[in-house]
């Protein structure tokens, strides 16, 4: 216990690390880069920082390709975009 107390980062690093799976890490890129592949497509704009205008689209497409998981590559970009720093506004929190 000490030793956590003494390195909070290194903690919450560990912590973090922890949460996620090797396999989810890679699953969640994978969604991403997908993303940002139709969102660049679709509007030319970057995927980062979420836009729910420029996410409509891409994630309509993909619900008409068949994808049941739309709501999954949503949540994927919502993580990164908390991991970059961006800001959770309400229209994307809305977008659950």
């Amino acid at each position: 216990m000490q030793i956590a107390l003494e390195t909070p980062g290194e903690a919450a690093e560990a912590l973090r690390g922890a949460m996620r799976t090797a396999e989810t890490r890679r699953v969640e890129s994978s969604r991403l880069r997908t993303l940002v592949d139709l969102v660049t497509a679709s509007s030319g704009e970057p995927l980062f920082p979420l836009s729910p205008p420029a996410l409509a689209a891409p994630l309509g497409a993909l619900k008409l390709a068949g994808y049941r998981s739309a709501s999954a590559f949503l949540a994927a970009a919502r993580r990164q975009q908390i991991r970059l720093g961006h800001a959770l506004t309400d229209a994307l929190a809305q977008w659950c």
